[in-house]
């Protein structure tokens, strides 16, 4: 079936080819470009078929080419979008977010954010195992386009939460030199805070507002997540009333306790098990913080102070008898 496939394939390329020519004697003195693009562009799903992902990938580019020189900058996208699919297949990680960047920006260009979006998400959700990096940046061109073009401003805001998830997941590793990267995540959150609430949807808001304290409290900022929980009416209106805000009440109340088993039975409240999986895995690493006193237990024995004598002893016998006192 493959050998019939590519024998296929042949034959349209020889007519793509065919189509270019031009010949005097025929009174053909330009090529028929439309047709030729018809034939190669069949051509490139049999080889696709077939698995012959590379020559595909030619033939796909060979289409777009043709394409965008004659300003059909959507057909030139979808050419250039499954060349990226069979990079995929041949796992060229490098040729699907070449392939997809420039797609996208030809989606764009004709005034289609949406395919341009849908692209960039797919070239991004590939990336993520191997190129996170790179998954952040597809991610975030995704969210900034949808935003500015398409108008969807909660959609862009759950691409800047799967952002904020990529970038907080060595948080386990967590090490100091490297708290600039934990700024970024900062950032990202902050940023799906305010088009949460452009949205009006202020629960969602609340909730990442929720994530941004936890983050402080990875962070060992303690007193930074207790003013932003404070003063949450300022950033989310109806902050007081909202889930996120009573189960942080309650983390804040361990932690004025100073007991390590309250405080961790209230940062394992249900409520954090609803959040992605990354800030969950986030929610079980924070500890009680530091410069918290732990509960003094009254009952124990006084360490680092001399003996103290016991004045409830009895005074003992003096040897002498006492002198009357005239």
């Amino acid at each position: 079936m493959s050998a019939n496939r590519v024998q296929a394939a042949e034959r349209l390329i020889a007519e793509a080819e065919k189509h270019m020519k031009t010949s005097f004697i025929a009174l053909k003195f330009s090529p028929d470009v439309d047709s030729a693009i018809e034939a190669y562009d069949k051509a490139a799903i049999q080889l696709k078929n077939a698995s012959e992902y590379k020559r595909a990938i030619e033939v796909y580019l060979k289409v777009a080419a043709m394409n965008e020189s004659r300003r059909s900058y959507f057909n030139a996208g979808k050419a250039l979008d499954s060349a990226s699919g069979c990079c995929r297949d041949l796992e060229d990680l490098d040729g699907v977010l070449a392939y997809a960047d420039q797609a996208a920006d030809l989606f764009r260009s004709n005034g289609q954010p949406d395919t341009a979006y849908h692209t960039l998400i797919r070239a991004a959700k590939h990336a993520e195992p191997k190129r996170p990096e790179a998954s952040i940046e597809f991610y975030q061109n995704a969210a900034n386009m949808y935003r500015m073009e398409g108008g969807r401003v909660r959609e862009a805001a759950d691409v800047l939460n799967r952002v904020a998830c990529l970038q907080i997941w060595d948080f386990n590793n967590f090490d100091n030199s490297r708290a600039g990267r934990y700024n970024d995540v900062l950032s990202t959150l902050e940023r799906e805070r305010e088009l949460r609430l452009e949205a009006k949807s202020n629960e969602a808001a609340a909730r990442t507002h929720l994530i941004i304290i936890l983050v402080y409290l990875k962070l060992g900022r303690e007193s930074v997540a207790r003013e932003n929980h404070q003063k949450g009416e300022s950033f989310v209106s109806g902050y007081d009333t909202t889930d996120s805000a009573r189960v942080l009440d309650m983390v804040f109340e361990a932690i004025d306790g100073g007991d390590e088993e309250e405080f961790t039975a209230a940062i394992r409240q249900p409520y954090f098990r609803s959040l992605e999986n990354d800030f969950v895995k986030l929610s079980r690493t924070i500890s009680l913080p530091d410069s918290v006193p732990q509960e003094i237990d009254l009952n124990a024995a006084p360490s680092g102070i001399a003996d103290v004598p016991d004045f409830n002893q009895a005074i003992p016998q003096m040897s002498e008898a006492e002198p009357d006192i005239l």
